[in-house]
This record gives structure tokens, C-alpha cells and sequence, in this order.
């Protein structure tokens, strides 16, 4: 009995909303109390058993209307905030003829490419880096008519399987990543077929 009176105790003091509910409890388990207490002062074997009996039936009766009542008022769960789609409602970007021409040195490096979203004529963007191991370093922002374009290389899959992504970013707040590998625009020559990326939406 203590325990459940402590239970609902609890309750009151943790979530007042409750209160009401759980006050009703209380007075339930009081009467039960006092209903025990009287049979304990009882003469006759036969009265006390019965009372007992009575008692618990009362314990039953109580703990089922307090998991009634906690299972009726229970607070559902704040509803999860959905994923926004980035993805921007607008063609696949084309990134056209992509050429690298480094020095041999590897002093400095020239990207040539074209930026076509299908929207009018596609952008001609030249893009220089310039620096010790200039195939490796990153580079920009440079800008090329609409857009401003940067690049970084990562090395992280070991020897020989470098690669660049560059950030194409149009006035407009929407982006993609090209991607090439070192192998792809080794000696220069003209990455074929070209490559297409879905534009996404800069957060505002």
C-alpha cells in the first residue's frame, strides 16, 4: 500500500496535470485504509477474514483504476519534425568538356569547363590554381559569369586515387558538387562522357 500511495505521490508532484485525477486515488486508498483499520478492532475471526478479503479486493480494484487513469491521461509524444527536402525542383546541371592542364612542374593548374543548366547558353569557367603540388591543393573562388566556383582535393583512398569536387554555387542559392578522379583528367585530356548533377537548394 505504501508504495503505490508513494506512486501516486509521485505522480501529483512530478506532473501536476494530474493532480485531480491522482487526488482521487488517494481518497480511494484512504477509505480502504480506514476500512482495514476497523476490521483490525473486530472481535470475531470470521468478520476480520472478511474484512481482509474486502481490503484486498479493494488494493485490486484501486491499482486497475490507477493504470486506467495513467493510461487515459498520458501525453503523447511531441509529433518529429520532418526531414526537408534540399533537393531543388530545376534540370540536372551538365558540367561540359571538364579538362585539367598542369604545369610540369606541377606549379599551377588550369581547369576548363562549361557549366550548362539547361536554362540558355552554358557558362565557360576558367579555373586556375596556382602553388606547390597544384594538382593537389584546392582552389577558388573564382567566378565564372552566375556562379562562383571552388575546389578541394582529397587524397583519403590512398596513393593514385586522388580526386577533386568542385562547389558550383549560382546567385540564385542552388549548388552542385562535381566530382573528377586524378585519373580522370590525367595529361590533360577531355573527361568524356560528360557528367550530370542534380542542383540542390543553399539553406537560407
Amino acid at each position: 500500500m505504501g508504495c503505490v500511495l508513494k506512486l501516486v505521490y509521485y505522480l501529483t508532484v512530478r506532473d501536476p496535470t494530474r493532480a485531480c485525477q491522482t487526488t482521487i486515488i488517494a481518497n480511494l486508498f484512504s477509505s480502504s485504509l480506514t476500512t482495514q483499520s476497523l476490521a483490525s478492532t473486530s472481535t470475531t475471526t470470521f468478520h476480520s477474514t472478511f474484512q481482509n478479503n474486502h481490503s484486498t479486493a479493494n488494493m485490486q480494484f484501486s491499482l486497475a483504476f490507477l493504470a486506467a487513469v495513467l493510461s487515459a491521461t498520458s501525453v503523447s509524444a511531441a509529433p518529429t519534425e520532418q526531414a526537408v527536402n534540399m533537393m531543388a525542383a530545376a534540370p540536372q546541371w551538365t558540367i561540359e568538356s571538364m579538362q585539367r592542364s598542369c604545369a610540369k612542374d606541377d606549379s599551377s593548374c588550369t581547369w576548363n569547363f562549361k557549366i550548362d543548366t539547361h536554362k540558355g547558353a552554358a557558362t565557360a569557367c576558367k579555373f586556375v590554381v596556382k602553388g606547390s603540388k597544384a594538382s593537389q591543393r584546392n582552389g577558388g573562388p573564382v567566378k565564372c559569369g552566375d556562379y562562383t566556383v571552388t575546389s578541394g582535393w582529397s587524397g583519403q583512398f590512398g596513393p593514385g586515387n586522388g580526386f577533386t569536387t568542385f562547389s558550383v554555387v549560382s546567385s540564385k542559392r542552388q549548388i552542385v558538387w562535381p566530382a573528377y578522379t586524378d585519373k580522370q583528367v590525367q595529361g590533360g585530356k577531355v573527361v568524356k562522357p560528360d557528367q550530370s548533377y542534380a542542383p540542390a537548394n543553399l539553406p537560407n
